[in-house]
């Protein structure tokens, strides 16, 4: 093994140090992160992460651990990169205004948390997840090169009980669910309530 693979590989040493993750949990967040933290990718699309559990909370401490890790040093403090749909305001304009911001080509911002996805609490709730959808798109992203952590509230190991609460939401958008779920749960992390932090 040559220097340069041997550094390409940090990255995975630092995520998890104390391995807090089961073997399979540690594959999905490398799996996830590859494409962002591997100086050798040219993949341009987005890479996402959808965290799943019981206590959303649990989701977020995971979450927050990964955006230090991915996010250059000068922003780990100093800009906010977390996003809560459930208090966001001012609609689909703004959150997509947000996100631009932050994603912004050629800016060191490389992973943004988008918490509680699953929040149907709001008008524009639908709108969206039709903004998420085109973020997500992996072939011809809003934004190459980064990284959207998503987190919602589940039972399910899967992202089966997150399509079918959509689904029961907009009943007559069966197919769009469907093609959404496709986008954000390629890789696709369940953590119990009482999981320990990662950093």
């Amino acid at each position: 093994m040559t220097d340069y693979d041997l550094n390409k590989d940090d990255w995975r040493s630092e995520i998890d140090p104390d391995k807090i993750l089961s073997d399979d949990q540690r594959h999905i967040v490398h799996a996830s992160l590859k494409s962002i933290m591997d100086k050798s990718s040219n993949k341009e699309g987005v890479s996402t992460l959808l965290i799943l559990s019981p206590n959303e909370e649990t989701a977020v401490k995971i979450a927050q651990c990964l955006l230090k890790s991915v996010n250059t040093e000068k922003h780990k403090y100093e800009v906010p990169t977390e996003i809560d749909l459930r208090s966001h305001r001012g609609g689909k304009l703004q959150l997509d205004k947000n996100l631009r911001s932050l994603l912004s080509p050629g800016g060191s911002i490389r992973a943004v948390l988008l918490r509680h996805i699953d929040d149907q609490s709001t008008s524009d709730a639908f709108d969206r997840t039709r903004l998420l959808f085109a973020y997500c798109d992996g072939e011809n992203p809003v934004v190459p090169h980064r990284l959207i952590i998503m987190t919602a509230t589940s039972t399910s190991q899967d992202e089966s009980e997150l399509r079918e609460n959509f689904k029961t939401s907009w009943p007559n958008e069966h197919d769009y669910v469907d093609a959404l779920m496709s986008r954000i749960s390629g890789h696709t992390l369940f953590v119990e309530k009482d999981q320990k932090s990662i950093c």
